[in-house]
């Protein structure tokens, strides 16, 4: 009986450190995981910011790009309306 015992106690103890093992891996990865979530973070972070960078940028260019655009439209009529005078 102390024998079976004994025997059952060390298949315990190896299932334990067979667990234990795993579990030391896992925390090992989880560990590398979470380093490299924090750089794509920081690199996520850093191509955001860039982003809404150049998408300022081209809003302020847009709204230039309107203006002359408009004025453009006013030169055209004025033109169209010469053009017709001078067609009179």
């Amino acid at each position: 009986m102390l024998v079976q015992k004994k025997s059952s106690l060390q298949k315990d103890k190896e299932t334990y450190e067979m667990g234990l093992g795993r579990l030391i891996d896992a925390e090992e990865k989880v560990k590398i995981l979470d380093a490299e979530l924090q750089i794509k973070n920081i690199e996520v972070t850093k191509q955001k910011n860039e982003a809404s960078i150049i998408a300022e940028r081209i809003g302020k260019e847009e709204a230039i790009v309107k203006v002359e655009n408009d004025a453009a439209k006013i030169k055209e009529l004025a033109c169209d309306e010469i053009s017709a005078r001078v067609a009179e």
